[in-house]
């Protein structure tokens, strides 16, 4: 109910519809299916298990979905710098536009992590993302990141707000996409 009261809350606020549903028992199917109709999905980040690691239905969702997803910590706020993930990518630019929205919307500043597979794509993107900033008129900072394992990422966004990134495997090198998701404390948005 609490959730249901503070997306009514948010939704009204900035005037945008809304639906909320709870499924309970195997409900990674249906959620998938309902993802398919909307823009964004709203997924707690923990399943039932003892072993506090990203529950099952948040694994399907990161490796089957189709839109947005925002992953929460029970607990989590929506603090600043807003930190993009920012990659070669086919949303690279997406994820850091989305990420601006949202620093805009906390009057907050942005934090934009290029993760590349060398210094001089590092470089680059590097100028890219400053560009981007300046344009939009965006208070932010941009620090490059070579082939950075995930727990590097985790600690680096760690005490900072939430994190865009985009929803694919290829910015990792050789690691897993859910496991970042698991090892960030943060509210994680993934953008397809």
């Amino acid at each position: 109910e609490e959730m249901r009261k503070a997306l009514a809350a948010a939704a009204e606020r900035w005037g945008v519809t809304w639906s909320f549903r709870v499924s309970r028992g195997p409900v990674a199917t249906e959620i998938l299916t309902a993802s398919m109709e909307a823009d964004l999905v709203i997924l707690g980040k923990r399943g039932w298990s003892l072993s506090r690691r990203l529950g099952s239905t948040v694994r399907f969702i990161i490796t089957r979905g189709k839109g947005m997803a925002l992953v929460l910590q029970e607990g989590a706020k929506l603090k600043v710098p807003v930190v993009a993930i920012y990659n070669t990518s086919e949303n690279a630019d997406k994820v850091l536009q989305t990420a601006a929205t949202l620093a805009d919307m906390k009057d907050g500043t942005l934090m934009v992590l290029v993760v590349a597979p060398d210094a001089e794509t590092g470089s680059e993107l590097h100028g890219r993302a400053a560009e981007y900033l300046k344009i939009r008129g965006v208070e932010g900072r941009v620090s490059v990141l070579i082939k950075p394992g995930i727990a590097l990422l985790a600690h680096t966004v760690h005490g900072m707000g939430p994190v865009v990134l985009p929803c694919e495997q290829t910015f990792l090198f050789s690691d897993d996409l859910c496991e970042l998701v698991n090892l960030t404390e943060n509210p994680v948005l993934l953008i397809r």
